[in-house]
């Protein structure tokens, strides 16, 4: 079930599920659990029969509420194993839902060598299209987002897998507890550019709760991505004999999100978007005086993580703290802090560089720059006030409906939220030659949905000027105070998806604990 992971990015260990008997809860002998799931395929993993030899339905919740479902199809043909997935999966804000889509199909031969892969990942009006085919180890890949395409030559390492080589994996492993086994797992929607390493060990046979139902399944605990690393995922799993997925946990945005085995019927019936947005909201046991110059946060996580070292800017500088915490101090510049990122030549191309979500080449993008950023030649710091300016009275339906779309996007349907105002400005910014970034942190808020001072999921623009980052935020206007805008982690975009790169925050956000431990300035 690769292609639901593209929604979640960065998060920490699942916690053990532990025995699942409990009160109005069912308990299934093996004969019994036969009954309860749908029944496993049996083949041969080195020659499984022509046609369709495996499909699973999976019902998927996220805080105990249904919120979506995959479907995945494996297909022998001759000599080569073709997989079908989709994954949905909706989400709330507010009162607005957001439905996240993720198609993928792969080419693997009987061995488990990929070939060829498709994979279309949407989260607004229009899918991101990575496709690729080669030999089992050079690639021609193709990114399509739009108007935009690129196109480069990857090169897999040696034992890469994809769908059905790390389902043939599996199979040929066993599940005799403390089996460890690692391999390079390729899912285009996550990375088109590199594989994630996969760590995979088996546990004990444990009690899980399926529909109402205890059965025995046995346990394994997955790890993707270089272990201590913020983008590090871990979930756990629960298999029926023949390796088949009976139950999957793993965060999501504050959540857990369950995956549990089940019919078509039980997959496609009604469900509900989860407001994992709101769960990420922070109360701040003190609000920020407006009358301070500056204020420093500690952060920490609950679950003990490290945190990783945050985004340096004119307002904003972070140090790392003994056992894994976090000091923020925000300040304006004039204040005292001028805090210099001095990058040279090279180090800019990649904040000037068009991508899938800034597409400096879109003439619908280009003619909105040379509109709003005043006269050529006009000083760097009034361009970017002019853009922000512009994109904040531009974007006209100011709504959380949609989910990560890009520039191009939005620069056409005038709609969005937070996301879609920093990257329609980083991309006018870009046009006009200012370097420019989209930053996502926390936002302090002095009172939002009734309650008294919150930090709040935030994303924003910065453009580099006169050596420095500075915000530059269309979404959100300025309150008096110290900068309300704390920055956890910035990205030029070319590389990964916005969605991956804004839910995968979300996770540490939830686990986030954040105190004031001191102002500046303010006045009693």
């Amino acid at each position: 079930m690769g292609v639901l992971m593209a929604a979640a990015r960065g998060q920490p260990a699942v916690p053990d599920a532990g025995p699942a008997q409990t009160a109005g809860v069912m308990t299934a002998t093996a004969a019994e659990a036969a009954g309860i799931l749908p029944p496993a395929p049996q083949y041969d993993v080195n020659n499984p029969p022509e046609g369709v030899f495996d499909e699973e339905w999976t019902e998927v919740r996220l805080g105990g509420q249904k919120a979506g479902y995959a479907h995945e199809v494996l297909r022998r043909q001759g000599g080569l194993i073709f997989t079908d997935t989709r994954a949905v999966i909706r989400v709330a804000r507010e009162e607005d839902a957001v439905e996240l889509t993720v198609e993928s199909s792969t080419e693997e031969t009987l061995a488990g060598e990929p070939r060829a892969f498709r994979s279309a990942t949407t989260t607004a009006s229009q899918p991101v299209v990575v496709e690729g085919r080669g030999d089992g180890v050079a690639f021609n890949v193709t990114l399509q987002s739009g108007a935009y395409t690129e196109k480069q030559v990857v090169t897999l390492p040696a034992g890469t897998l994809m769908t059905w080589g790390a389902e043939r994996r599996q199979r040929i492993e066993g599940l005799a507890q403390r089996t460890h086994y690692e391999f390079p797992l390729y899912e285009p929607e996550q990375d088109m550019l590199k594989p994630m390493p996969v760590s995979v060990v088996v546990g004990a046979k444990e009690k899980v709760n399926v529909h109402g139902v205890v059965v025995e399944a046995t346990r394994l605990d997955e790890r993707q991505g270089e272990p201590g690393s913020a983008g590090v995922m871990n979930e756990v799993s629960w298999v029926d004999d023949m390796g088949d997925n009976v139950k999957m946990l793993m965060p999501l945005g504050g959540f857990t999100m369950e995956m549990t085995s089940a019919t078509q019927a039980e997959a496609l019936a009604e469900y509900l978007p989860a407001d994992i947005f709101s769960a990420s909201l922070i109360d701040l046991a003190q609000p920020v005086s407006a009358n301070a110059t500056s204020v420093t946060y500690r952060l920490q996580r609950r679950d003990g993580q490290a945190l990783p070292a945050t985004p340096e800017s004119a307002t904003e500088h972070g140090e790392l703290l003994p056992g894994g915490a976090a000091r923020i101090t925000l300040a304006r510049p004039s204040a005292g802090t001028g805090n210099g990122v001095v990058l040279k030549g090279p180090e800019l191309a990649p904040y000037l560089a068009r991508n899938s979500f800034l597409d400096t080449q879109d003439p619908e993008v280009r003619r909105l720059a040379a509109q709003a950023g005043g006269p050529e030649g006009a000083p760097p710091a009034e361009v970017a006030q002019r853009l922000r300016d512009f994109v904040a009275g531009y974007i006209s339906k100011k709504d959380l409906s949609v989910g990560f779309a890009t520039a191009s996007e939005v620069a056409q349907s005038r709609e969005g939220d937070c996301t879609e105002h920093a990257v329609l400005l980083a991309a006018l910014g870009r046009v006009r030659g200012l370097p420019s970034r989209v930053v996502a942190g926390l936002a302090y808020v002095p009172e939002y949905q009734g309650k008294q001072a919150i930090l709040g999921y935030h994303m924003w623009a910065q453009f580099y000027l006169d050596g420095r980052w500075v915000d530059y935020d269309a979404a959100l206007p300025e309150i008096p105070g110290p900068p309300r805008r704390l920055g956890l982690v910035a990205s030029d975009l070319n590389s990964e998806s916005l969605a991956d790169f804004s839910l995968g925050l979300l996770d540490w956000m939830a686990a986030m604990q954040v105190t004031v431990e001191g102002t500046a300035g303010a006045k009693p």
